[in-house]
């Protein structure tokens, strides 16, 4: 379902139990998002870290990248007119009303 974690270290001191612990930790993290993020599609990242109780915007948006949750948002140009649909009259323009239930 999701994208497993993966995580390569470069410093040799870091401890075997202090990588699991870090994993255990994003992969709890990863369930909160996915759970937030299926009742709530339309969160961002920003949003999904403010609805958690640990407030880690950074955090989600590595993992919502790793587990390639996009943030669903308007799309720039969606209210443009399309070219094939005609342009309807306003039929009230030169219309003057002048008595109540007229139009």
């Amino acid at each position: 379902m999701y994208t497993t974690l993966t995580t390569e270290y470069t410093n040799d001191e870091v401890s075997p139990v202090s990588d699991r612990l870090k994993v255990d930790v994003a992969l709890e993290l990863m369930e909160k998002i996915a759970r937030t993020f299926t009742n709530y599609p339309f969160f961002g990242s920003y949003q999904i870290g403010a609805y958690l109780p640990a407030n880690r915007f950074h955090s989600v948006q590595r993992l919502m990248q790793i587990m390639g949750l996009p943030a669903i948002y308007k799309s720039a140009g969606s209210s443009k007119k399309h070219a094939q649909h005609p342009v309807q009259p306003y039929l009230l323009r030169n219309l003057t009303i002048t008595d109540p239930n007229r139009v």
